[in-house]
């Protein structure tokens, strides 16, 4: 991530669509409960390393909180904000490829 800046000017660190091609690969011949247990791993790998999306991901929480007037958790955990993300995109990946019906 770039400085303080908006995540949506950070410059992308993968220069090639490899790893997502990998990705959709993984997705697409392996069962759905071994994919979404991989999951787990490598979203608990960007948390550690990745301190921009972890700062961005925090500073978003507590705009919620702002927004929804202290309904949202007083400790939302941005672990389990990260790792939703990453469900989600497995799944979005999954319906592109038919497996869910």
């Amino acid at each position: 991530m770039s400085g303080n800046g908006h995540w949506s000017n950070s410059i992308e660190v993968v220069k090639t669509n490899r790893p997502l091609k990998f990705t959709l690969l993984l997705i697409k011949f392996l069962p759905a409960f071994l994919v979404h247990a991989i999951v787990f791993p490598v979203s608990f790998f960007f948390f550690i390393c990745a301190k921009g999306a972890r700062k961005h991901v925090q500073d978003f929480q507590k705009q919620m909180r702002k927004y929804t007037d202290n309904a949202a958790p007083v400790r939302p955990d941005a672990y389990l904000t990260i790792l939703s993300f990453a469900l989600s995109v497995v799944e979005k990946m999954e319906g592109w490829l038919g497996k869910v019906k």
